[in-house]
């Protein structure tokens, strides 16, 4: 089954943040290492609408985003696959 996220929305998949740095040390865990998610993008919605704008979205399907614990999301389980439906705004960052 796929997903056709509605406007302004995506569909990501929780990711395990690397614990490595690029020259291979262990980087250890901070104590609000929480506060950021770490998701793969595998569905975007149609552009959002503000003020009769259309404003187009700047993430594409395959890449690595980050929002907070803190944002609001709904669970799902689509295709076996649990994933995170959230609006594109609460993302805070591409990878």
């Amino acid at each position: 089954m796929s997903v056709k996220p509605l406007i302004g929305k995506i569909a990501v998949v929780p990711v395990q943040a690397d614990q490595r740095s690029q020259g291979g040390i262990i980087l250890a865990k901070a104590k609000d290492n929480d506060t950021a998610i770490h998701g793969k993008v595998i569905a975007i919605g149609r552009n959002r609408v503000e003020f009769g704008v259309e404003i187009p979205t700047e993430l594409n399907v395959g890449d690595v985003v980050v929002y907070g614990t803190k944002t609001q999301f709904v669970q799902a389980n689509i295709s076996g696959q649990d994933c995170h439906l959230i609006r594109e705004t609460d993302v805070w960052c591409s990878l």
